[in-house]
């Protein structure tokens, strides 16, 4: 069993995790490019909204009038209280609140792995995990037209809830008003670059060089 939180800790948490959430990622949009087994690449694109950040936490409002973005903006402000939250019945609130001080603490999400959902939990829906040993990062595709955001947290090991696996080699930041992904803040080691096998629709998305000497925070 994993620690209990109180709700004087979960306020804490939720408040501090805010903040990172929206100082690496509100506003942005991520590129995840993968390669499977064959070297075949492709990539999964992401947005991030401040509405997002409640469902990552775990935590139920007392305040039914309350919105996603009311929690967002008062942990932010530092205003949210215990009397705020609640804890799912569930039990997953205290997983996720185990890994919030880390996720969102640098902008590639530290993920090495992607891959699909397995349904490994039976009342949680997402599509995509992207993440590593400790933790992944789920997302859902809210339109059916690949408009990937993020809608759950998972603690553990991301191989541990998918069906497939996918290495990043590497991922790419934008602004939401930006129209190409120029910025690289992780690239994969020992990638064979000449064997990459890129789809013919790749189109303007960017291609790893090996003489690309970009500045790349490989933090983890």
């Amino acid at each position: 069993m994993g620690k209990k939180y109180t709700k004087k800790e979960a306020v804490s948490i939720a408040i501090s995790a805010a903040r990172l959430y929206k100082d690496n990622f509100v506003g942005k949009r991520l590129l995840f490019v993968v390669t499977d087994k064959h070297k075949k690449v492709s990539s999964l694109e992401a947005g991030f909204d401040a509405s997002n950040f409640h469902h990552l936490t775990g935590l139920e409002l007392t305040n039914s009038a309350w919105s996603h973005l009311d929690f967002y903006n008062f942990c932010i402000d530092g205003r949210l209280k215990e009397t705020d939250i609640d804890f799912a019945g569930k039990g997953t609130t205290h997983q996720k609140l185990a890994v919030l001080p880390f996720a969102f603490k640098n902008a590639n999400l530290s993920a090495s792995m992607m891959g699909n959902f397995n349904n490994s939990h039976p009342l949680l829906y997402t599509e995509k995990l992207v993440g590593g040993v400790k933790w992944a990062l789920g997302f859902r595709d809210v339109t059916g037209t690949g408009d990937y955001v993020p809608d759950t947290l998972l603690e553990g090991d991301i191989r541990d809830n998918i069906k497939d696996s996918y290495r990043i080699i590497a991922t790419y930041i934008k602004g939401t008003d930006e129209s190409v992904f120029s910025q690289i803040i992780y690239r994969a080691k020992k990638i064979d670059y000449d064997k990459l096998k890129y789809p013919d629709d790749w189109g303007s998305l960017p291609r790893l060089e090996a003489e690309d000497n970009n500045s790349v925070d490989n933090a983890k």
